[in-house]
């Protein structure tokens, strides 16, 4: 999948534009401002963008955005919102702006996943007269409107990206002063490493969160956090209190070791011999050996 610039005929496009807006009225109005950025897999185009200038000073808006049904969940939506952050970054904007219907509770969950925040709310922006009579979303009335804002900082370098693409919300080793948090960094990455090894693909049908959103979910929460730490103190307690104990003055090199004999032609096979190492000088006591089974006289 490549996402390029789109210079083509838009209407052609107006299938995905009407996947976004229920509204032609409103399609006419904007469909031919800003550009178009597509994303093409195998010559198909399978989503939209439409990236405009915003009324507000240092700031660029996302008009709208779509994704094929048969392609959505696979990551497309969010390679074009961050083709079209760095677009906007480059050109010197501060802010990237997107506006959806305050009813649509999916898409306000997949732009806060994708980085936004919210802004502010406009009410009564959806009615008969912009084209939108009776609709109803996830069963909820179409009227007011909700903005949301991405940040759009200085890119990091390289070597940072990767990291992040890798462990979205681990800290980076720079930020990290105590060495109990350079510890905490290296088991978050075996954490994510290993949840997103068993994540399943996500082009996959019926997956809703790929590999890097449950590794968010697992980095922000602390809970789950705790319970692997108190899970792995209670192996080690575990492991503590098989040892064997020892006396008081005792070194661990007197602790009696258990250990299984092997076979000998001409003695009892399989039996359980101990041997136990003590001090010098300490008087001790032999105890003869008997097949497993076997009674005392």
């Amino acid at each position: 999948m490549r996402i390029r610039l789109y210079d083509g005929d838009r209407d052609a496009l107006r299938h995905l534009f009407r996947l976004a807006d229920d509204s032609d009225r409103e399609i006419d109005g904007y469909m031919g401002k800003g550009e178009v950025l597509v994303a093409e897999d195998g010559g198909e185009i399978v989503g939209q963008l439409l990236l405009t200038p915003a009324e507000e000073p240092g700031a660029a808006e996302m008009k709208s955005l779509a994704v094929l049904e048969a392609r959505q969940r696979a990551g497309i939506g969010r390679a074009l919102i961050d083709d079209a952050a760095e677009r906007s970054r480059k050109r010197g904007s501060k802010r990237l702006l997107v506006s959806t219907a305050a009813a649509s509770t999916g898409d306000l969950r997949f732009y806060q996943r994708a980085g936004f925040r919210m802004l502010r709310v406009e009410r009564d922006v959806f009615g008969p007269e912009q084209g939108y009579d009776g609709i109803l979303v996830e069963g909820i009335p179409l009227r007011d409107r909700v903005w949301l804002d991405r940040a759009l900082g200085p890119r990091a370098p390289a070597r940072h990206r990767a990291l992040e693409r890798r462990e979205p919300l681990v800290p980076a080793p720079a930020d990290l002063r105590h060495p109990r948090d350079r510890l905490a960094h290296r088991r978050g990455r075996r954490a994510v490493a290993g949840l997103a090894a068993r994540a399943p693909p996500v082009d996959q049908p019926g997956v809703r969160e790929d590999a890097e959103v449950l590794g968010n979910r697992l980095a922000r929460d602390p809970q789950r956090r705790g319970e692997l730490r108190r899970g792995r103190a209670a192996a080690c307690g575990d492991l503590l209190q098989h040892r064997p104990a020892r006396g008081v003055g005792q070194r661990a090199e007197d602790v009696g070791l258990r250990a299984h004999a092997p076979a000998r032609a001409n003695g009892p096979t399989g039996a359980s011999v101990t041997v136990t190492r003590v001090p010098s000088g300490t008087a001790t006591s032999r105890s003869s050996t008997r097949e497993p089974g076997s009674s005392s006289s």
